[in-house]
């Protein structure tokens, strides 16, 4: 218990700040210069009312359904981009693969001269059964290859309708094309069509196309 000093007015005794409702006074106490821990000084015309401390006030009922309130309006906002975070980290790395696909086979076209050119078919461009050794660049021409979900080349053989409908097991189909109607001799237009995923159906599918001018 405290004591709260009150001065001597004409009225009576007044509190010298709020906070504490007036006590019955200790006249018979006299005032005091010092005293022992807890109590103030008064001075010669200020008396001692005892004075309850008030406790610490706690969070209402209110608050805390607010606070929660404001936290699940948060964390459904936060938990709401994970799909599209994950959506859009899917579609930066089938690019990836799409383009290294590409390059690859830009860069297996042009090992060769001539107008038939060298297409690996496969995981391994030393194996003759998955080279393709026939492809020209002097008439209009369409290849379909497949490839793994991690961009290898498999041997697959897929038709031009199986390409548009869908092909299980395989996670990349590449659409390779040959336009000779390019207004200059003896030059073509090669285009790769990279899709992917290769079960959904055409329309469903990312797609990556890639360009390129070849002689021969």
């Amino acid at each position: 218990m405290a004591f709260l000093a009150s001065k001597k007015s004409e009225s009576g005794f007044a509190p010298l700040r709020s906070g504490c409702p007036p006590r019955a006074k200790h006249s018979s106490s006299p005032p005091y210069q010092a005293l022992s821990r807890g109590f103030c000084a008064p001075a010669p015309n200020l008396r001692l009312y005892p004075c309850h401390q008030a406790l610490s006030r706690g969070f209402s009922l209110i608050e805390v359904v607010l606070a929660l309130g404001v936290i699940a309006f948060a964390l459904v906002g936060i938990m709401g981009l994970f799909p599209v975070a994950m959506k859009s980290a899917q579609e930066s790395q089938r690019e990836t693969r799409a383009t290294l696909i590409a390059k690859q086979i830009f860069s297996d076209l042009r090992v060769a001269s001539g107008t038939n050119r060298i297409v690996v078919r496969g995981p391994s461009a030393t194996n003759p059964a998955h080279l393709i050794t026939n492809f020209s660049l002097a008439a209009n021409t369409n290849l379909v290859l497949s490839y793994d979900a991690d961009g290898l080349g498999r041997t697959d053989q897929v038709s031009t309708n199986a390409f548009h409908n869908g092909v299980v097991d395989v996670g990349f189909l590449m659409r390779l094309s040959v336009d000779t109607n390019t207004g200059v001799a003896n030059l073509s237009r090669v285009q790769a069509t990279v899709e992917a995923p290769a079960a959904a159906p055409s329309t469903n599918r990312s797609t990556f196309t890639f360009v390129t001018l070849m002689n021969y």
